[in-house]
């Protein structure tokens, strides 16, 4: 068996054009970029290597999520919002899972957002890196979303999927508009919950380390 992906290809003469992925816009109503000079590659994986999807959404039009009473959703833009949400944060990580956190919160590019129980529990995480990712090459001003985590108290709710939307909602208040996901090849949950927030098919695929026998 392999994955037969769809993705679009630059001209080599586009100084625009981005130096890493190559991109197609997600089959979705959210998506939106320039594709004057993009043409379309179609590329068969094996299964045998061992690669991770790359999603890729353009927008500036914010998803409509119905409101939850189950969970509280809370975005953490910078340091002091990681410390009003500390102690659902300490419930999560742990103290120093939670301090770790607030450093990386001091930090211009990383951001997080979370839902919480009524009863102040840490249901659902996901991290936000602003300009990098280490997986793979993201454009200054760009947003890397994850990992992402649900807790096993807050599975089969629709959490995973509504933090991405709500959180995307928040970054572009900051205005930011280009957002990119991954997934292991074999992580069918992990890429439907992408797919239904709006990332569409994935655009790309990068190689891990071979996998072992």
């Amino acid at each position: 068996m392999s994955r037969t992906m769809t993705s679009s290809k630059y001209s080599e003469s586009d100084s625009d054009a981005p130096r890493a992925t190559r991109h197609a816009p997600p089959d979705t109503r959210h998506a939106s970029r320039d594709t004057r000079h993009a043409s379309l590659v179609t590329l068969d994986i094996p299964d045998v290597l061992n690669y991770q999807l790359v999603y890729r959404l353009e927008t500036t039009t914010p998803f409509a999520v119905a409101p939850r009473d189950d969970a509280r959703f809370v975005f953490c833009g910078c340091l002091g919002d990681g410390m009003r949400c500390f102690t659902s944060l300490r419930n999560g990580f742990g103290t120093a899972g939670a301090i770790k956190t607030l450093a990386k919160l001091a930090t211009p590019t990383r951001m997080l957002y979370l839902f919480v129980s009524p009863a102040g529990e840490l249901l659902h995480y996901g991290w936000v890196r602003v300009g990098r990712c280490r997986q793979f090459w993201i454009n200054p001003g760009e947003v890397f979303i994850g990992p992402i985590r649900t807790v096993p108290a807050g599975r089969g709710k629709g959490l995973a999927t509504d933090g991405i939307k709500l959180g995307i909602n928040a970054l572009l208040a900051r205005g930011f508009t280009v957002f990119y996901g991954n997934s292991q090849r074999d992580n069918l949950a992990s890429q439907r919950v992408l797919e239904k927030s709006g990332f569409g098919l994935p655009v790309s695929a990068y190689l891990k380390s071979p996998r072992a026998e």
